[in-house]
């Protein structure tokens, strides 16, 4: 279903189930914890932005669904496994 997927770093197919995020300047691959109100998962970094004033991650559906939100909150971010 092409509504459900675009290309993304030119090497992945965005899956927004998928546990993925964008930054504007961490490197695509790069891992990182999430935890929003004692729920914590691993996301990738695998796409640019978010573009918009004030906002430092866009996570992907299955990231926000499994922390238990929609919309927008504020996270505490940890990198776990940079990209070398």
């Amino acid at each position: 279903n092409s509504s459900l997927s675009s290309t993304v770093n030119l090497e992945e197919v965005f899956n927004q189930w998928d546990f993925t995020c964008a930054h504007r300047s961490l490197p695509f691959g790069t891992y990182v914890a999430i935890e929003y109100r004692g729920r914590r998962i691993v996301a990738k970094v695998t796409d640019r932005g978010p573009f918009i004033a004030g906002r430092e991650f866009d996570l992907s559906r299955g990231c926000a669904e499994a922390l238990g939100y929609s919309g927008v909150a504020r996270i505490t971010v940890e990198i776990v496994r940079p990209v070398r």
